[in-house]
């Protein structure tokens, strides 16, 4: 599990990681079956809805219940609630918490598989499982099953179920975490703001305070975890994103309190999926989940560009996810003279370097911070794709990274390293 996101005074960090973008395919194989309708468990989960566009009407729901959705009547589908037993409140751990074999942060009592049909979801049935489906994912051609545990049992379970049902995919339900807000600073009238507004990009974090950005920013929001969670750090993202002068984004909240579960992440990979998105930003990290892998591979498959924080860490850390997932963008942060951020991870996964030190953001309350981590370094490269990926495209996105790398301010050692990535992009 990743630091917290760095500041003036000394906080801490967030994430990313990823691969190079060139010599990707298209592939139709994740992309074009669509799930076979399974019946649902009663207990799988209620919908709701209460935010819309800048330009639209709102339908709206007093649903209260984790997992509440706040999108337009018309933006498709809507997952129901985690299979997390939470409740809202003061808590900021909802969930039995425990450290797996790897020293990683799971949901104690649950392990997630995916299934893609009747007769594998038989299988796990009649291995004595008990599972039910608590997610439909037809975007992404997903259905997410939830398997019930008892605590410290989770991987002996997997091990039973790899050998029942060897061609299901199954993982523990990872936990990831955001960074905090760095210190006050004193104004935000001198900050440089990218007035030319273009592009559309989606945002995968924690709540949106949709209230603090003007009519020049359009936003659309899905609340996939608790309400006002992690409220502080995806409003300091979206004011990167707006800074940066992108025109739309698709705000996804996935957090619970302080954490984010993977179930909640694939859930706002689907709506992205849904909406068509063509650059979805993360600027969260955590431990390797393969069916977090397995949604954002299909994404890539499909042209969409995925934009990922590499994570504070340290230089040490090994790489962190979703960054180090093959195909993703991995940004890591620099300071205003173009060094290094001291707690960013390495590797050679990483793509491109961007301003994320000291930079100024807003919180959830108004308040302008000076902020560090790479976090805040992601919003720069996705605004920059975003201004040439309208849709979701293979060649237009593996063609937007090519000529990002051709002007990016070369760093490190010449050419792609494992510091820099192909360079600084966004240094003024």
């Amino acid at each position: 599990m990743d630091d917290m996101d760095d500041s003036l005074g000394d906080a801490a960090d967030d994430d990313e990681a990823a691969s190079d973008i060139e010599g990707i395919d298209a592939t139709e194989d994740d992309a074009a079956d669509e799930p076979v309708e399974l019946e649902q468990d009663d207990e799988a989960a209620s919908e709701n809805e209460d935010d819309s566009d800048v330009s639209e009407s709102a339908e709206s729901n007093a649903g209260d219940e984790p997992g509440e959705l706040n999108i337009d009547a018309d933006s498709g589908p809507r997952p129901g609630s985690p299979s997390l037993e939470a409740t809202k409140g003061d808590s900021v751990d909802p969930f039995h918490i425990e450290i797996d074999e790897n020293g990683d942060e799971v949901v104690a009592d649950e392990v997630l598989a995916l299934v893609s049909d009747a007769d594998e979801l038989l299988a796990l049935q009649e291995a004595g499982f008990e599972s039910r489906i608590i997610e439909l994912l037809p975007t992404l051609g997903l259905q997410l099953v939830s398997i019930k545990v008892q605590p410290s049992q989770a991987r002996q379970v997997i091990e039973r179920l790899k050998s029942a049902a060897p061609k299901i995919m199954v993982t523990r339900n990872h936990l990831f975490a955001a960074g905090a807000i760095g210190t006050a600073a004193p104004q935000r009238s001198n900050i440089r703001r990218n007035t030319d507004r273009r592009g559309t990009v989606g945002l995968i974090d924690g709540t949106v305070n949709r209230s603090l950005f003007d009519s020049s920013l359009e936003m659309r929001t899905a609340n996939f975890g608790w309400e006002n969670s992690a409220m502080g750090h995806g409003t300091a993202v979206a004011s990167r994103l707006s800074d940066a002068g992108v025109r739309r984004v698709y705000s996804a909240n996935i957090f619970h309190g302080r954490r984010a579960p993977a179930v909640a992440l694939l859930r706002a990979l689907e709506w992205m999926a849904y909406e068509k998105v063509p650059v979805i930003n993360i600027s969260l990290a955590g431990p390797e989940n393969q069916l977090v892998n397995r949604a954002i591979k299909i994404l890539v498959d499909r042209g969409h560009a995925v934009v990922a924080a590499v994570g504070n860490n340290g230089p040490a850390s090994p790489p962190l996810f979703p960054a180090a997932v093959p195909g993703v963008v991995a940004v890591t942060a620099v300071d205003r003279q173009g060094r290094i951020y001291r707690r960013a991870v390495h590797g050679a996964h990483i793509a491109f370097a961007a301003p994320g030190v000291d930079v100024p953001t807003i919180d959830g309350d108004g308040a302008t911070r000076s902020s560090s981590g790479t976090s805040f370094a992601a919003p720069v490269v996705s605004a920059r794709v975003a201004r040439i990926l309208a849709v979701p495209d293979v060649k237009q996105r593996n063609r937007a990274i090519t000529d990002i790398a051709k002007v990016a301010l070369d760093r490190g050692k010449p050419g792609r390293d494992p510091v820099f990535g192909h360079g600084i992009i966004g240094l003024r």
